[in-house]
């Protein structure tokens, strides 16, 4: 998980009083997930037309200015450095990153559904060959329910750069659902917890993207850990 916190190291806003806005001329964008954007409205957070060179002089500005500026309706600097951050990896392609590490700052857990309109990790998950291999091992165990240590996989940067830096070493847990006599599909639930603090593997990422990627990674302390559970089926 650590790994994704490299790459979400820069967050471009402008300070009112209450209100963080930055514009470009740059077509405006929006945060990917509902549950992000909510929160960005809630903290007057605005990302709209923002380059990444613009972002990191931003982080640049956090750093040098008072680290404690967040009360009720506003974050603090290095909180809203990381935003950035996540921002700069999403527009770098690490979208699944940017996303956990933005949940991370907020502090809520991550949860994707196959019902989902939105299932970025899922998407991606299931374009990897470990996953296919884990799927096909699942259907050929004719179990009724499984869990434990034997059911867990490792994602790798080279099954999916992305991937690799939103989860680690996942957990599963699933049920089989019968027909008659014969187990027709599989409800799985895929788990991992994201903290930055277990693994150090981003900095191949972002030393090349985030001037002040040194100063971030003493920064952490922001970060929360969070659970992520991502539910599918299979069959």
């Amino acid at each position: 998980m650590k790994r994704f916190v490299s790459l979400i190291l820069s967050v471009c806003f402008l300070f009112s009083i209450n209100t963080v806005s930055y514009a470009a001329n740059i077509s405006s964008r929006k945060a990917s997930n509902p549950v992000i954007q909510s929160m960005n409205d809630k903290y007057h957070v605005d990302f709209s037309g923002m380059s990444i060179d613009e972002l990191n002089k931003f982080i640049d500005k956090m750093k040098d200015e008072d680290q404690t500026r967040a009360s009720g309706n506003l974050l603090n600097n290095t909180q809203l450095a990381w935003l950035a951050a996540a921002q700069i990896a999403r527009d770098k392609g690490y979208e699944c990153a940017a996303l956990m590490v933005e949940f991370s700052v907020y502090n809520i857990d991550y949860s994707e559904s196959v019902t989902d309109s939105s299932t970025p990790l899922l998407d991606k998950l299931n374009t990897t060959t470990v996953f296919n291999n884990y799927k096909n091992k699942v259907l050929n165990s004719g179990l009724k329910d499984f869990s434990g240590g034997s059911w867990s996989f490792t994602i790798q940067k080279s099954d999916n750069a992305d991937l690799f830096y939103a989860l680690h070493r996942v957990s599963t847990s699933g049920t089989g659902f019968m027909i008659g006599n014969s187990i027709m599909y599989y409800l799985i639930t895929v788990h991992d917890t994201f903290d930055f603090a277990y693994d150090n593997n981003y900095d191949d990422l972002f030393t090349t993207t985030v001037n002040n990627w040194a100063w971030l990674c003493q920064q952490t302390h922001v970060l929360n850990s969070i659970e992520i559970n991502l539910s599918t089926a299979i069959g």
